[in-house]
């Protein structure tokens, strides 16, 4: 056959077999060494074979020999032909792609034509045993260099153009176990264009959705596959979500090219349904806060300011007291002590103000319960260049500024009342004085994707797992708005200048960055207000991640640092009013304890980004010692609620809070010493209670000994 015609079909029946074996010996014998190469280059056995198959085909189709019912050549021994022939090309040929190309048309032209015969009854499970195995031929283990441009690069099946052709006749399960097996071949291969994430991920389309619901009355698709609790779903899944981590663009610089790479894997990965998008979603969002970082960089570090400022900068650290106390909702202000030992804890401290509602200058988290589900398809998100809509900041908050500094923005005429969307970065203003323009030196940062895009990219990305996975999205959020704030942080620190308040003498450099700076709190903002509500109408019913949550939002709260005051009080009063209305009174204990961080932030009053309120830590203290005592009366092992809440007035007293004097913390010693003199409990729980005392004390007598603590710390009594 090699060299000379081929053989005729109606020869023998045994043709077909002949055939299988003769290609096989010549993969093996001539595919071995350099001069079996050079042989097999030279006769062209690659087309006499292609010739000698396609002639036994057409012999058969014409005798209607071969067993099969409907006249003409089995189709598995169609495709198993076919089969031989790819495993020649892709040994003795493995890097031409046009051959093993060739193998696969050919194939797929067969099945076409025998699927368009009237007669056609489907393929059997042999056929279709056959085909899967074919489709599994290119699929190499060989080199994960990207670069290479033949099947010694997994990858390489992405190049052949007829490969989608024949998966699409394999049965939705059996695509699966072929999309499973292509990406255990590439799981070590890098990633390096656009066009090859679209080609893989529409390849191993079954393992990102279910299969496709007919909608002309055609076959019922198998039951789907996505099952959290199956092994071979996780692993399955578990293959999907290492593929953005292979994103590795040929430039590494080019941040543009990787955003577009994570666009498309999104526009994938969205329709996968509550059970997948937990898997793949994930591994999404934090390779592009990696992303957002290096944008962060380029775009911000090299902000230089040519005009001269004043070198006397100086912020002013917020420790003036709110003219109304912390209003927490849902909770009664009892009118007498609940015991006399807490009385005199208490005593002389006004008592904590709570109501039904907060008062009129309370800030409130003014946010709307509109989600950015929806999401466009990946055609809009790969070209997103139009500036973010997604946005419900009220028109107090959108002004956000440095602490203590009032900002006076440029004209930029606001938007409507009557406007749909507000805007969630206002449109960059245009320079529309030709002498400003002439001064502002021309940045060097030229990409298209700006971290305000990245953050909305961002942003719809983790709205998708808001209706099936609240909590974590609502944890993604707050991630999303610390990395939004340090942005704005950035900002500021490289032009200390924006802390002073825009005059004349700013020329249009220095306002926009001013407004770069506003635009980012604003989206961290936004962002805690999406947690915040997702909260209120998802979480409120689970008890146990409603303490999760809110010690994730107090961490939030405290390593944000550019919030305006007016903002930040909102923030933290309806954080503590969470706190106060938990169901279960020992987490409120602990709760409104942790909240009261909220009221005394920074490392002292010399910090520009502090907030101290003194009183408001008291109350929340006071508050704490209010609902442990009513738990002691219900249980003895509640006496480790005392112990945390005299830890946490041991560290006020010792960073100088003015309201927590010596006579609290003595207070509270005599009466844990009280508490446990009379439970004499020998449980777990208060045993490790009073180990956790015997620390505080420990190190409240150690301070007394200390050169420059004795002297605070020597009034204590313990």
């Amino acid at each position: 056959a090699i060299y000379g015609t081929p053989p005729l079909a109606g020869a023998g029946a045994n043709h077909p077999d002949d055939v299988l074996s003769t290609v096989d010996n010549t993969a093996v014998n001539g595919g071995g060494s350099s001069d079996g190469f050079t042989s097999l280059f030279r006769i062209d056995a690659f087309s006499k074979f292609e010739a000698c198959i396609s002639a036994i085909h057409a012999s058969r189709e014409k005798t209607g020999k071969g067993g099969n019912v409907n006249g003409g050549m089995p189709l598995k021994e169609t495709i198993r032909l076919h089969s031989c022939l790819l495993k020649f090309a892709k040994t003795c040929y493995p890097h031409d792609l046009g051959l093993v190309n060739r193998c696969l048309g050919g194939c797929a032209d067969a099945l076409a034509v025998r699927k368009a015969a009237a007669t056609d009854q489907g393929m059997d499970e042999d056929s279709v045993r056959e085909l899967e195995t074919l489709l599994q031929i290119p699929q190499s283990n060989g080199s994960t260099d990207s670069h290479t441009p033949d099947l010694a690069n997994p990858l390489g099946v992405l190049e052949l153009d007829r490969y989608p052709d024949l998966l699409s006749q394999l049965p939705w399960e059996n695509r699966r176990v072929v999309a499973t097996n292509l990406l255990q071949a590439v799981s070590d291969s890098a990633i390096d264009t656009v066009q090859t994430v679209e080609r893989l991920y529409s390849v191993i389309t079954p393992l990102l959705r279910d299969a496709p619901t007919p909608t002309n009355g055609g076959i019922v698709p198998p039951p789907s596959t996505a099952n959290p609790k199956n092994v071979l779903f996780q692993e399955e899944q578990a293959l999907v979500s290492k593929l953005v981590h292979h994103f590795q663009p040929l430039d590494p610089d080019d941040t543009d090219a990787k955003f577009q790479m994570y666009a498309t894997a999104r526009g994938y990965l969205q329709h996968g349904g509550k059970f997948r998008l937990v898997h793949t979603l994930l591994p999404l969002v934090f390779g592009i806060t990696p992303l957002i970082h290096r944008v962060r960089g380029l775009e911000f570090d090299q902000e230089e300011d040519t005009t001269p400022v004043s070198a006397n900068v100086s912020v002013t650290a917020v420790v003036e007291e709110p003219t109304n106390p912390v209003v927490v909702e849902g909770v009664e202000t009892p009118k007498e002590a609940v015991s006399n030992s807490v009385e005199e804890v208490t005593e002389g401290v006004e008592a904590v103000q709570i109501a039904d509602e907060p008062t009129e200058n309370t800030s409130e988290v003014n946010v709307t319960a509109d989600e950015t589900v929806n999401v466009d398809p990946v055609e809009e998100a790969a070209n997103e260049t139009a500036e973010p809509t997604n946005a419900n900041i009220n028109e107090n908050n959108a002004n956000t500024t440095a602490p203590d500094v009032t900002v006076t923005e440029p004209d930029v005429t606001e938007p409507e009342p009557e406007e749909e969307e507000a805007a969630l970065f206002p449109p960059e203003q245009e320079d529309d004085q030709q002498e400003d323009a002439e001064t502002m030196p021309t940045s060097r940062f030229q990409k298209q994707m700006t971290c305000r895009k990245l953050f909305v990219f961002l942003q719809k990305t983790i709205a998708l797992l808001a209706p099936h996975h609240p909590e974590l999205t609502l944890k993604l959020y707050l991630e999303t708005a610390i990395a939004a704030d340090n942005c704005a942080a950035l900002t500021l620190r490289n032009n200390p200048h924006l802390y002073q308040t825009p005059n004349a003498t700013h020329n249009a450099k220095q306002l926009s960055l001013q407004k770069q700076k506003c635009d980012f709190t604003a989206l961290s903002y936004e962002l805690v207000s999406q947690a915040f509500v997702l909260y209120e109408d998802e979480i409120m019913s689970d008890s146990k991640a409603q303490q999760r949550v809110i010690t994730q939002m107090v961490s939030t709260l405290l390593t944000c640092t550019t919030f305006g005051k007016s903002d930040y009080e909102g923030l933290i009063t309806k954080t503590t009013q969470y706190a106060a209305k938990l169901l279960k009174k020992p987490d409120q204990c602990k709760m409104v304890t942790l909240c009261s961080h909220l009221f005394f932030t920074g490392t002292g009053p010399e910090d520009e980004n502090a907030y101290r309120n003194p009183k408001r830590v008291l109350e929340c203290l006071q508050r704490s010692l209010k609902i442990a005592d009513t738990c002691m009366m219900s249980s003895s092992q509640n006496i480790h609620l005392f112990v945390e809440i005299l830890d946490h007035y041991v560290f006020y007293f010792e960073r100088d809070n003015p309201v927590i004097t010596h006579k609290f913390v003595t207070g509270l010693i005599a009466l844990i010493n009280e508490h446990i003199d009379d439970a004499k409990d020998f449980s777990d729980g208060s045993i490790k209670a009073q180990a956790h005392y015997r620390q505080i004390l420990q190190y409240i007598n150690g301070k007394k000994k200390g050169r420059d603590t004795s002297a605070r710390f020597s009034a204590i009594i313990c």
